[in-house]
């Protein structure tokens, strides 16, 4: 009997071990590829650089939309590649930088800018992220945050938009990437939209790895902390909302708009059927025309 205990106790121990041992490369194996976990550049069946995608995919004009290449660099001396859209009369209306979401090259958006540009009678401002496209460098949430200050110093530059109508857009990443921007860097922001984005890494840590989810403490280096940035924003908020967003949920989006107590107004515009990635395409008149009117309501205040 005393053998069978002391047996059982070894293969305890053993296996405790065993676990532990797991654990630690588990958590190792998650702090060490985070980024690339979670940055996703490439998304099957795509390739990297827009310039290899599918005609009509490759660059604003193959869709009859007139632009122009936008090449920067960063303080930390990255290259970024992406574009501007502009209105005939460009300096008599708002311009929009549009802060991608997560995954694919911005050849994936381009009919999205497309229609903004026409229907929200806008400039658009479309650049890759780093490591995104054809942009160099490694994503990261520090380089991310660099790249969002180079974005927006080159775009207060222009001399062929009006700088004081300048607006914010981020779906998903990029609703993280423009509350960082508003909150943290000292531009003169007219507006700021933010759709279908989250709270947190933290909270998203919760929702997806679900099981891991008591490691988070030990390994993420990813942060996003948006429900706590948002409080700081001054300007005028519109939040995009859909109610059928598979990855992020609803609900992170309402505690977004509820924290933002700071703002000079904001509004919610709800899609009932909308998902993540694709919600202005249920209805674009009633997407583009929120749009619109926030815009209005902007400079009404």
């Amino acid at each position: 009997m005393a053998s069978d205990i002391s047996g059982l106790t070894y293969f305890t121990f053993k296996f405790g071990l065993f676990l532990v041992a797991f654990l630690v490369v588990i958590a190792f194996l998650l702090y060490k590829f985070q980024n690339k976990l979670l940055y996703i550049p490439v998304i099957q069946g795509l390739p990297k650089s827009q310039d290899q995608n599918q005609l009509g995919m490759q660059n604003p004009s193959q869709i009859g939309l007139d632009y122009e290449d936008i090449n920067i660099v960063t303080k930390d001396n990255v290259k970024l590649h992406g574009w501007i859209a502009k209105r005939p009369n460009c300096k008599n209306v708002p311009t929009v930088v549009y802060f991608h979401e997560n995954a694919g090259n911005i050849g994936t958006r381009i009919f999205y800018m497309k229609e903004y540009n026409n229907q929200a009678n806008v400039n658009v401002v479309l650049i890759a992220y780093r490591g995104y496209s054809n942009s160099e460098g490694e994503p990261s949430e520090n380089g991310l945050m660099i790249d969002a200050e180079a974005i927006l110093t080159h775009v207060f530059s222009r001399t062929d938009i009006d700088t004081n109508k300048i607006y914010l857009h981020g779906r998903s990443l990029g609703g993280a990437v423009s509350i960082y921007s508003a909150s943290t860097l000292k531009f003169n922001l007219a507006g700021v939209i933010v759709e279908n984005t989250f709270t947190s890494i933290s909270d998203m840590v919760d929702v997806i790895f679900s099981k891991v989810r008591f490691l988070k403490g030990l390994v993420l280096r990813n942060y996003w902390p948006s429900i706590e940035r948002i409080q700081k924003i001054k300007q005028p908020m519109l939040f995009i909302r859909s109610d059928l967003d598979e990855l992020v949920p609803p609900a992170q989006m309402n505690r977004l708009y509820q924290t933002a107590t700071s703002a000079r107004f904001k509004k919610l515009h709800v899609i009932p059927d909308g998902d993540h990635n694709n919600s202005w395409t249920r209805d674009q008149y009633a997407y583009f025309n929120a749009v619109q009117n926030f815009f209005k309501d902007c400079n009404a205040y």
